[in-house]
């Protein structure tokens, strides 16, 4: 899983501002953040955020334990599904999920719904991701090279 950051990176840094563009790159459970702007003063150019790392399971909603239906809403004019995760003894959380409803298909072991926003705490308050032209397909091998400033890449200092 890749995910890029075009206008600031994840808010996620205590130690540092988050005033620059950055990839958060997940390769065989590690998950990297990979900067990819010179404004990043004092940041390494990779860091590894968390070992082992994964990202949801495309059936997370079924599976991971306290995840609960919290209502619809409205998200560039169409209705959604919200989710979230709030397990009070995780200082990252709560984290919430929400879905266009006209793309939810159910049977009765799965749903399959297109993703509309994620969110979850961030350095002050919180920070959203909006999922843009979302596709379910294979990616390109190359997305999941591992950049060579990574290769000697310590924890990061969030």
């Amino acid at each position: 899983m890749v995910e890029y950051y075009y206008d600031i990176c994840i808010p996620i840094f205590e130690a540092t501002s988050n005033n620059f563009t950055c990839n958060f790159l997940n390769v065989n459970g590690v998950a990297y953040i990979v900067v990819t702007d010179p404004r990043a003063t004092g940041r390494p150019p990779c860091c590894i955020f968390q070992k082992p790392w994964n990202p949801p399971a495309p059936n997370f909603l079924q599976t991971a334990a306290g995840v609960k239906y919290n209502g619809t809403g409205v998200l560039y004019t169409r209705p959604v599904y919200w989710w979230v995760l709030d397990d009070p003894e995780d200082p990252a959380g709560p984290f919430g999920y929400s879905f266009f409803e006209d793309t939810c298909r159910s049977s009765s072991t799965n749903m399959n719904c297109t993703p509309s926003q994620f969110f979850f705490r961030a350095t002050t308050g919180f920070a959203s991701q909006f999922f843009d032209d979302y596709k379910v397909e294979k990616p390109d091998p190359s997305v999941f090279a591992i950049p060579d400033s990574c290769n000697t890449a310590q924890e990061c200092d969030v």
